[in-house]
């Protein structure tokens, strides 16, 4: 086998492996609840199986040049799946709707990722059942070839998710673990001071994304015995950092932000416990 024609299978392997482990993920992790999640997860397949073609026909050509830029097209293709197949399973992983139709302005990397893969593999299917067809005429039926591919599988996978998550948009809001989810719904009344226990320890870690790029992260440690307490906050990110830290003591409290020193205040100040915390 030609040292070119082995490079660029094991460029079509990687393609293949990655948009397996897409189709994959998206099988065992996409599961919103919606009436066509099993089609989804199915028409997932479809960049794998273009993408398996040219694990069969390598694209390849007897000038080294063109096989080297062919390869690196290859490359390319691989260097655009592997951050989609990050978002993917990030998405997958937080749960909720798992939305995975990116927004309009990320979308041009899942096409590129696509578009480039067709491309690919369309090179080394003409290769193969093209032998004697001359180089311009060989260019356009890739192309038409590369073309045709990307919008049968955009098409199929991006209906079908799209239909989905269309039909869960219509459904009433799932019961929340942390209250009522029905913005007409009055909650009761707390005429009452809370009861509270005698202790307690808090560590709250949280992280937004848009558009799968970390946006900003927070965080919140703090410990509590009986009415003293001491809690410190941190965040971080695209719109700014600061850290702010408050500390109880019987009848005493401080607040300070920042590397700034401790400022006294009111020992009620965080209060939760009504009137008489």
């Amino acid at each position: 086998m030609p040292q070119g024609n082995l490079a660029a299978r094991s460029v079509g392997v990687v393609l293949a492996g990655l948009w397996s482990a897409l189709a994959v993920a998206i099988a065992l992790g996409y599961r919103p609840g919606g009436p066509v999640d099993q089609v989804v997860s199915l028409t997932s397949f479809v960049p794998w199986l273009i993408a398996s073609a040219a694990v069969i026909w390598p694209p390849f050509d007897p000038d080294q040049r063109i096989s080297a830029a062919m390869v690196w097209l290859g490359i390319l293709s691989a260097l655009l799946v592997a951050p989609l197949l990050t978002g993917v399973i990030e998405v997958l992983a937080a749960g909720g709707r798992q939305t995975l139709l990116p927004s309009l302005e990320t979308a041009y990397a899942a096409v590129a990722a696509l578009a480039t893969t067709c491309l690919y593999a369309a090179l080394g299917v003409c290769r193969r059942w093209l032998p004697g067809a001359s180089p311009v005429s060989r260019l356009r039926v890739v192309g038409a070839m590369a073309v045709g591919l990307a919008l049968i599988g955009g098409t199929v996978f991006g209906t079908a998710a799209l239909a989905n998550e269309q039909a869960l948009r219509d459904r009433p809001l799932p019961r929340s673990a942390w209250g009522p989810t029905d913005p007409a719904l009055e909650p009761p009344h707390c005429d009452e001071p809370l009861d509270i226990g005698p202790g307690a320890q808090v560590d709250v870690s949280v992280t937004a994304t848009i558009d799968f790029l970390h946006a900003a992260s927070a965080t919140i440690s703090g410990l509590r015995q009986g009415s003293d307490e001491v809690w410190t906050g941190r965040r971080e990110g695209r719109f700014g950092a600061g850290m702010m830290s408050w500390t109880r003591a019987g009848e005493q409290a401080w607040l300070t932000l920042g590397t700034g020193s401790p400022q006294p205040q009111a020992a009620d100040y965080f209060a939760l416990r009504g009137p008489q915390g």
